[in-house]
Protein backbone atom coordinates (compact mmCIF):
# COMPACT_ATOMS: atom_id res chain seq x y z
CA UNK A 1 0.00 0.00 0.00
CA UNK A 2 1.34 3.43 -0.92
CA UNK A 3 1.80 6.04 1.80
CA UNK A 4 -0.62 8.97 1.80
CA UNK A 5 1.92 11.26 3.50
CA UNK A 6 5.66 11.42 2.91
CA UNK A 7 8.32 12.43 5.41
CA UNK A 8 11.10 14.36 3.73
CA UNK A 9 14.37 15.86 4.93
CA UNK A 10 16.37 18.61 3.34
CA UNK A 11 19.17 17.48 1.06
CA UNK A 12 21.77 20.22 0.95
CA UNK A 13 25.26 19.39 -0.13
CA UNK A 14 27.21 22.21 -1.72
CA UNK A 15 30.07 19.95 -2.75
CA UNK A 16 27.78 17.73 -4.79
CA UNK A 17 25.40 20.51 -5.86
CA UNK A 18 22.44 18.63 -4.40
CA UNK A 19 19.62 20.77 -3.05
CA UNK A 20 16.00 19.95 -2.33
CA UNK A 21 14.35 17.16 -0.37
CA UNK A 22 14.80 13.42 -0.03
CA UNK A 23 11.85 11.21 0.95
CA UNK A 24 12.89 8.95 3.80
CA UNK A 25 9.63 7.48 5.11
CA UNK A 26 5.87 7.48 4.70
CA UNK A 27 2.66 6.97 6.65
CA UNK A 28 -1.02 6.39 5.99
CA UNK A 29 -2.29 9.13 8.33
CA UNK A 30 -1.13 12.71 8.86
CA UNK A 31 -0.90 12.19 12.63
CA UNK A 32 1.49 9.25 12.29
CA UNK A 33 3.54 11.12 9.67
CA UNK A 34 3.86 14.15 11.96
CA UNK A 35 4.86 11.85 14.84
CA UNK A 36 7.64 10.29 12.75
CA UNK A 37 8.75 13.71 11.51
CA UNK A 38 8.97 15.02 15.08
CA UNK A 39 11.20 12.08 16.07
CA UNK A 40 13.49 12.91 13.15
CA UNK A 41 13.54 16.61 14.09
CA UNK A 42 14.53 15.71 17.66
CA UNK A 43 17.40 13.51 16.45
CA UNK A 44 18.62 16.12 13.99
CA UNK A 45 19.12 18.70 16.73
CA UNK A 46 22.40 16.92 17.40
CA UNK A 47 23.18 15.46 13.98
CA UNK A 48 23.04 18.35 11.51
CA UNK A 49 23.54 22.12 11.48
CA UNK A 50 20.45 24.34 11.80
CA UNK A 51 20.60 25.34 8.14
CA UNK A 52 20.13 21.69 7.08
CA UNK A 53 17.49 20.73 9.66
CA UNK A 54 14.37 20.95 7.53
CA UNK A 55 11.90 18.09 7.92
CA UNK A 56 8.47 18.23 6.32
CA UNK A 57 5.40 16.10 5.69
CA UNK A 58 3.77 16.39 2.27
CA UNK A 59 1.40 14.43 0.06
CA UNK A 60 2.65 12.47 -2.95
CA UNK A 61 0.59 14.77 -5.22
CA UNK A 62 2.45 17.83 -3.92
CA UNK A 63 5.77 16.03 -4.38
CA UNK A 64 4.90 15.23 -8.00
CA UNK A 65 3.87 18.85 -8.62
CA UNK A 66 7.16 20.15 -7.18
CA UNK A 67 9.17 17.67 -9.23
CA UNK A 68 7.28 18.62 -12.39
CA UNK A 69 7.82 22.33 -11.74
CA UNK A 70 11.54 21.77 -11.17
CA UNK A 71 11.80 19.72 -14.35
CA UNK A 72 9.94 22.32 -16.39
CA UNK A 73 12.22 25.01 -14.95
CA UNK A 74 15.33 23.16 -16.13
CA UNK A 75 13.96 22.76 -19.65
CA UNK A 76 13.22 26.47 -20.11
Amino acid sequence: MKAKYLIQISAQNGALAVNGFATIDGAMTRAVAEEKAEAIRAAELYARPASARIVRVITPAKRRAESRAAFEGTRA
